[in-house]
């Protein structure tokens, strides 16, 4: 007997249109104990809570299937920023953040390979609204990073992105570059 992962994903031909909002509720449910001084006890509370916190995530972007497809179909599977084209590191990034905006259209979107999303969400990268062109913040310009600095967001022939949700975005990229 043993306890195996629910793979959320699966279950979404099965839940039909409410998966997300069932998905949501699921998740929302789960409760995550409060981290106080640090003990043995809390230590083990402290790991439980991030695995739970990861977990949600992870539940999460499972859940958005249909938003990817939908940015697959427009910009085909490659991560616009570095064309690498991996389907499972690629991922559907959102440019104004679903959880205060609930926008899964395509024009919220952006197809991201799973590092390049992370510091898109962190504010490391930003979208220049009037060019489409890359930027990354200072502190990422090392390896690799150096070489996407400045290249043209890919938009496989379509116009791309929403702008203003793009011209959101890129004032949260300077912010961040301000240190603010």
């Amino acid at each position: 007997m043993s306890i195996k992962e629910l793979d959320l994903a699966r279950l979404e031909p099965f839940l039909g249109k409410d998966a997300a909002a069932l998905l949501r509720r699921y998740i929302g449910r789960m409760p995550i104990p409060e981290e106080t001084v640090a003990t043995r006890q809390d230590d083990l509370q402290s790991v439980i809570a991030e695995r739970r916190r990861v977990l949600r995530e992870i539940s999460l972007r499972r859940g958005q299937s249909q938003f990817r497809e939908r940015l697959i179909r427009r910009y085909g599977l490659r991560c616009q920023i570095s064309g690498y084209n991996f389907a499972a590191a690629v991922e559907a990034a959102h440019i104004r953040p679903y959880a205060a905006y609930e926008e899964n259209g395509a024009g919220n979107g952006l197809l991201l390979r799973s590092d390049l999303h992370t510091l898109f969400d962190l504010g490391f990268i930003g979208i220049d609204p009037s060019t489409l062109r890359v930027s990354f913040s200072p502190a990422c310009l090392c390896a690799e990073y150096t070489a996407y600095d400045g290249v043209m967001l890919s938009v496989n022939g379509t116009r791309g992105p929403d702008v203003s949700a793009l011209a959101e975005r890129w004032e949260f990229f300077q912010s961040c570059l301000s240190g603010g």
